[in-house]
């Protein structure tokens, strides 16, 4: 075992003996048997050379994943009579691929529709929120662009303005009123990115998008119950304007009939005509009473 390979363990030279053993001890349990076998395996056959992937112990406890590629010196029988190859680390690479799949899951079981085209806007990936809501199948999107959703609802200046904003290098929030496979419509709240690569020049687009037609429909409920209410309390305005109107009038006539009838010098003939008028507005006052209740 070389220095390099003992230091990428956290050994020195002095603290591992070369002894094929040692390698064996070092293997992870869930490894040991596997990497037994693969090697018995490769030395009983006719290959000359094998790659294989698996962890060795550090010295403070923790576990190196380890590339191996090793090749076999073979007798004129085929018989092994020595091994040679490189060990590598690769535990950031095993990391940075599980981070990977983490996002990769993430994105693919994401509810939000996720969308990534090139640079000429063709579609190279999507995920199945955008196949679930959209209603097109794999095949169909490959190769296309997002404009087999348009509506037309927007006008031509509207994807202008969009595609002027991403190809320069910004970010374009929005909505979109887009339409399915199926031909029924519905809104969606979208941002689209670009993504550079390492020289900052733009490879790719992303667009982040939420079906929101849920929220258009409430919206819409919305503004027709502020109508609605604003048209009932305009209703009730007038309502209430003629209903002051037509009490005041009978109460303001009894008021005013029950004043001359006092005078003790009114003749009689005068106060049951007053009378009368006081009883017709007193009545007219009950119907329209209980007309307002009815109502």
């Amino acid at each position: 075992y070389s220095k390099k390979w003992k230091s990428i363990l956290g050994y020195y030279p002095d603290e591992l003996p070369d002894v094929s053993t040692i390698w064996e001890e070092l293997l992870h349990p869930e490894d040991k048997d596997r990497m037994i076998r693969f090697i018995n395996n490769f030395i009983n056959s006719d290959l000359r050379v094998y790659e294989a992937e698996f962890r060795l112990k550090h010295k403070n406890g923790h576990y190196v994943w380890i590339n191996s590629r090793t090749t076999a010196i073979r007798d004129e029988s085929g018989n092994v009579i020595r091994m040679l190859g490189t060990h590598r680390d690769i535990t950031e690479e095993k990391k940075s691929e599980s981070e990977l799949k983490k996002l990769h899951q993430a994105i693919i079981q994401s509810p939000i529709m996720i969308l990534i085209t090139d640079v000429d806007g063709y579609i190279e990936f999507f995920n199945p929120a955008f196949c679930k809501i959209t209603g097109w199948n794999d095949q169909e999107i490959i190769g296309k662009k997002p404009n087999i959703l348009k509506s037309g609802f927007h006008p031509s200046s509207y994807y202008d303005k969009i595609w002027k904003t991403i190809s320069s290098g910004n970010e374009w929030q929005g909505e979109f009123k887009n339409k399915k496979k199926n031909g029924e419509f519905y809104w969606e709240l979208a941002s689209i990115s670009p993504i550079r690569n390492d020289f900052g020049t733009i490879t790719h687009y992303v667009k982040i998008a939420e079906n929101i037609s849920y929220l258009k429909k409430i919206e819409k409920d919305l503004k027709k119950a502020k109508q609605d209410a604003d048209m009932a309390n305009n209703y009730k305005n007038h309502f209430l304007a003629n209903m002051s109107h037509e009490i005041r009038t009978p109460i303001n006539t009894i008021i005013g009939f029950s004043e001359l009838i006092k005078n003790e010098n009114l003749p009689s003939s005068k106060r049951n005509k007053y009378s009368g008028i006081i009883e017709e507005n007193s009545q007219s006052l009950l119907r329209l009473i209980d007309d307002i209740i009815d109502v």
